[in-house]
C-alpha cells in the first residue's frame, strides 16, 4: 500500500519496492520450508533473470556498501528468462555474493569488486 502512494523514481519508492519484494521472498521462503517438510518438488517457472539480479543487488546494498565493495552487474545482449525455481536461484545468488563480500573483507587491502555477469552461452 505504501509503495502505491509514493512517487515513482524516488529513493523512498525504491525502498518500499525492495521491502515489498523481499517480503514476497520471505513468504515464498517460508512456503518453501513448509513444502520441504512434505518433499515438494521445486517450483519451475519462467522468470526475468535481470530483475532477480537487480533485486539481489538492492537487497544486499547495505552489506556491500558497508564493506566498501563495488557490486557490478554486467548484462548480456539478450534478455534471459530461464525456466527454474526463482527462489532457489535467488538464495544461491545471495549466498555467492555474500561469500564474495566476506572474502574481500578478509583480504588486507581495502575495498574490492564483485561482478555478476548474465549472458546466454550456447543457447
Amino acid at each position: 500500500m505504501l509503495e502505491s502512494k509514493l512517487e515513482e523514481g524516488t529513493a523512498t519508492h525504491e525502498a518500499a519496492e525492495v521491502i515489498r519484494r523481499n517480503a514476497e521472498t520471505c513468504k515464498r521462503t517460508i512456503r518453501g520450508l513448509l513444502d520441504t517438510a512434505v518433499h515438494a518438488d521445486p517450483e519451475r517457472v519462467e522468470f526475468d533473470l535481470d530483475d532477480l539480479v537487480d533485486d539481489v543487488r538492492r537487497f544486499l546494498r547495505p552489506i556491500w556498501e558497508r564493506a566498501n565493495v563495488e557490486f557490478v552487474v554486467e548484462r548480456g545482449e539478450d534478455a534471459l528468462e530461464p525456466m527454474g525455481d526463482e527462489l532457489q536461484l535467488r538464495q544461491v545468488l545471495i549466498n555467492l555474493v555474500m561469500n564474495a563480500v566476506h572474502a574481500i573483507q578478509d583480504t588486507p587491502h581495502e575495498g574490492g569488486r564483485v561482478t555478476v555477469r548474465t549472458a546466454r552461452d550456447n543457447g
